[in-house]
């Protein structure tokens, strides 16, 4: 894996990704906001050839498979209802203030996202050509033909016009599998992987808090990836310094969303502590679980018998006075 964010590093930093299409080197220009833009009104035109050949549009075909009986308006309400369960699972998730609880949490997520892609998937398989599907698959055909290059410059088109116009499916499937193999490396998985590691972060450390230097030119300007990575670079920075993190489980260091998940449940839960009084002398708390005193750094009631004896020997005087319930 260090040889994989070691490459997506140096791709991104440089703003293209090496690359093998067609047996041929090339080199594949990582895209910007300026760049979206102009494909956003290319998708429009592709749609719009498509609405004007008479093609219909995905709610026009949902619409036609549920007359047909090949699909039923039951199915998109199980679809709707399992995105609104996910949302209040994201939901608890984000206001959670006991970590413990994030990996059940994630767990559930997962469960609720594969159950609502195998619905989707179904559906997708029954909606055949629409004038999204259409815009969508010229679109991706359109990003290869202008962003691989044979320089390193990225000025020389990696393939000619009468070249691309004359490829056959089976050539176009199998230039977009090596196309996308390329950039693979710099994923979002493995950005926020990179971000998150030593091998980054050495290197964003000595920028200090003025992350517009790093790459040497205005943030408008920079690349997805550059931004993505800046983004995440400074959360990873920010969860590292704090002093605690040693004391987090330490398979929650081992991916990168469940870092920044529990990092977000520690915050609030030490907010919701630092509110109820827990971190003053003598406090105690009591139900808090193991893992949970042990991230938030609070004190729990091992030696309670022994501090009720110092403080007075009445116990219900003593915790009402110190105890804090975890809600």
């Amino acid at each position: 894996m260090s040889d994989i964010l070691r490459k997506a590093f140096a791709d991104i930093a440089v703003g293209y990704s090496h690359g093998v299409i067609l047996d041929r080197p090339c080199y594949i220009k990582h895209l910007s906001y300026v760049d979206h833009i102009d494909y956003e009104r290319k998708r429009d035109a592709f749609f719009n050839e498509a609405k004007n050949n008479g093609i219909l549009t995905n709610e026009e075909r949902l619409n036609q498979i549920i007359k047909t009986g090949e699909w039923s308006i039951e199915k998109d309400k199980e679809v709707s209802t399992a995105k609104a369960f996910l949302e209040g699972l994201n939901n608890t998730k984000a206001k959670s203030k006991h970590p413990s609880m994030i990996a059940g949490l994630n767990k559930q997520i997962l469960e609720q996202e594969e159950k609502i892609s195998k619905i989707e998937n179904e559906k997708r398989s029954l909606m055949g050509l629409t004038c999204e599907i259409y815009a969508d698959t010229e679109l991706n055909d359109h990003y290869i033909f202008t962003n691989v290059f044979l320089d390193k410059d990225l000025k020389t088109l990696f393939f000619k016009d009468e070249e691309f116009e004359y490829f056959n499916n089976s050539q176009m499937l199998k230039i977009s599998k090596e196309y996308s193999a390329s950039i693979d490396g710099c994923s979002e998985k493995n950005v926020k992987k990179l971000a998150m590691s030593g091998i980054f972060q050495k290197y964003f450390s000595l920028c200090g808090d003025n992350i517009s230097t790093f790459f040497g030119k205005p943030i408008c300007h920079l690349t997805f990836y550059q931004v993505d990575l800046l983004k995440y670079g400074s959360i990873f920075r920010h969860i590292y310094s704090n002093a605690e993190v040693q004391n987090w489980p330490k398979n929650v260091f081992d991916d990168p969303d469940m870092l920044m998940d529990y990092a977000n449940s520690v915050a609030k839960g030490k907010q919701d502590a630092q509110k109820q009084g827990a971190y003053e002398e003598g406090a105690l708390v009591l139900g808090a679980n193991k893992e949970d005193a042990k991230a938030l750094g609070l004190k729990t009631n091992n030696n309670l018998a022994k501090q009720v004896v110092q403080n007075g020997g009445n116990l219900l005087q003593y915790l009402s006075k110190n105890t804090i319930k975890p809600e």
